[in-house]
């Protein structure tokens, strides 16, 4: 295929592992472990493929079936910070939904669906859903357009003032005026209130 994509020079150190151009653009995957190119019909045999969960945008993926998930004895023992991000629970959540979400259903970030109650999980179900298709379809923003015009003119960077908490470290919440807080699991953050989001499981002690 022509494209004048072809004959861009490339300025990376970065190892360029695959690109998909066209006349008018392309997509370029650097530095990736594995890669695998696979037909279409052959996608559902795939190892990884296989495992993961439902698509939380797909129409099939209703708010029941994100309950039965949440609740199965699989899953209910996971920390939701965890759960959040694992694929094979629900496909397609990523690190800044994951804030967005559990702020929306009032979870707190170490909370399991086990040491949740029924009307919790429930909202936490919707949550998923609701959230996440808002993302997709305003391109990110997980607010709405008023409140994220609000936190722009009050001085907040694109890249909190389309969120509730996420990236809104040190800033306050939305609902309670609560500064939002910020948890790390691995190298990853969480954003959080601590008023709106109270932790309901057992709190360990600590030595």
């Amino acid at each position: 295929m022509d494209s004048q994509f072809n004959t861009t020079k490339i300025k990376s150190r970065r190892a360029l592992r695959v690109v998909f151009t066209t006349n008018k653009h392309a997509v370029r995957l650097w530095s990736a472990t594995d890669i695998d190119l696979i037909p279409t019909d052959e996608e559902n045999e795939h190892s990884f493929l296989k495992k993961i969960g439902p698509d939380i945008l797909n129409e099939s993926c209703s708010f029941k079936l994100i309950e039965e998930r949440l609740t199965s004895k699989r899953f209910h023992k996971k920390k939701s910070s965890t759960l959040m991000l694992d694929q094979t629970v629900f496909a397609g959540l990523g690190n800044y939904l994951r804030s967005e979400i559990l702020f929306d259903a009032k979870i707190h970030p170490d909370d399991r669906p086990f040491d949740l109650d029924k009307t919790r999980i429930t909202q936490w179900a919707k949550s998923i859903k609701n959230i996440s298709q808002l993302a997709y379809k305003t391109g990110g923003f997980t607010v709405s357009k008023s409140l994220a015009d609000r936190n722009k003119e009050n001085g907040e960077p694109r890249r909190s003032y389309r969120h509730a908490v996420f990236m809104r470290h040190q800033y306050e919440c939305l609902n309670c005026k609560d500064r939002i807080e910020r948890k790390w699991y691995g190298k990853r953050k969480v954003d959080y209130c601590p008023s709106c989001q109270i932790q309901r499981g057992k709190i360990k002690p600590t030595k």
